[in-house]
């Protein structure tokens, strides 16, 4: 009788622990395209549209997350994307590199540390200085989902 409680017990802790495990904190932040891969993926989002690296780098929180996604620097070039990465503190971090065509996209490179994961998108009728948004949030989503 001992042993059959016992062992109902540890079934129950056992699905308590993976239970837990699958639930993720997660923050998306940064630019306009963070706002958008939020919304995307029904995930809380601290992000403004039109915003540099280093106002990015400001409103990061310091408290730790399993998950943040990043998307910062196509506005600036990626000022403050080394200084954003040192604060972020979390389990996997995700970045959403910037169009090819922007200087950003080498800072975000030379900023992301081991074990980061990074995901680019098409824009939308090509990439260039002026357009420089994904062609579609949920596609990106998905893009980010599958390196989760």
């Amino acid at each position: 009788m001992r042993n059959a409680i016992l062992g109902v017990l540890l079934a129950l802790v056992i699905l308590l622990a993976l239970a837990f495990a699958a639930y993720a904190n997660t923050l998306v932040l940064g630019d306009s395209i963070a706002l958008g891969v939020g919304r995307a993926l029904h995930e809380p989002t601290i992000a403004r549209s039109g915003m540099s690296s280093c106002w990015v780098l400001r409103h990061a929180p310091r408290h730790f997350y399993d998950r943040v996604v990043l998307s910062a620097g196509i506005n600036d070039g990626g000022g403050c994307v080394a200084a954003l990465r040192a604060r972020v503190h979390a389990r996997e971090v995700i970045w959403v590199l910037p169009a090819p065509i922007n200087a950003g996209r080498a800072a975000v490179e030379r900023a992301m540390r081991p074990g980061d994961r990074a995901v680019s998108y098409a824009c939308r009728g090509g990439c260039t200085k002026t357009n420089f948004h994904p062609a579609s949030y949920p596609a990106l989503a998905n893009a980010i989902r599958r390196v989760w």
